[in-house]
């Protein structure tokens, strides 16, 4: 499944807000959440930022879930960019998505840029 959300400025969250919301949500309905280091570089004016969450057993469900985060801040807001995969529950610090899922979905975030302007392509 693939989310994205904008937030226009002033209600834009920096990239170190977005990442702490995303990790509260998943701390609120999972088992053992963990979020990775979060890689932030500047470019072109704007930000760009990747972090993912990995929940080894979701409360609500019961099947454990996978996301990769994509964060870009424009001109004219934020965006948000969040890839997720639900997956049987899994042992914390092993997400049982693969290799080649992992490198496609990593590919794919990497040709996300921001048009002239600051909207998302």
């Amino acid at each position: 499944m693939i989310i994205v959300s904008l937030a226009r400025d002033p209600e834009a969250p920096d990239v170190r807000t977005a990442q702490m919301r995303s990790a509260t949500d998943y701390a609120a309905v999972c088992e053992g959440s963990a979020s990775s280091a979060l890689q932030f570089s500047v470019e072109g004016g704007g930000g760009r930022g990747f972090w993912t969450i990995s929940c080894p057993r979701r409360t609500d469900t019961g099947r454990g879930e996978v996301s990769f985060f994509l964060y870009l801040r424009g001109t004219a807001g934020s965006y948000l960019v969040q890839m997720s995969w639900e997956t049987a529950p899994f042992a914390p610090g092993n997400p049982p998505l693969g290799e080649a899922r992992m490198t496609k979905a990593l590919a794919f975030l990497d040709t996300v840029r921001l048009e002239h302007g600051g909207t998302a392509r």
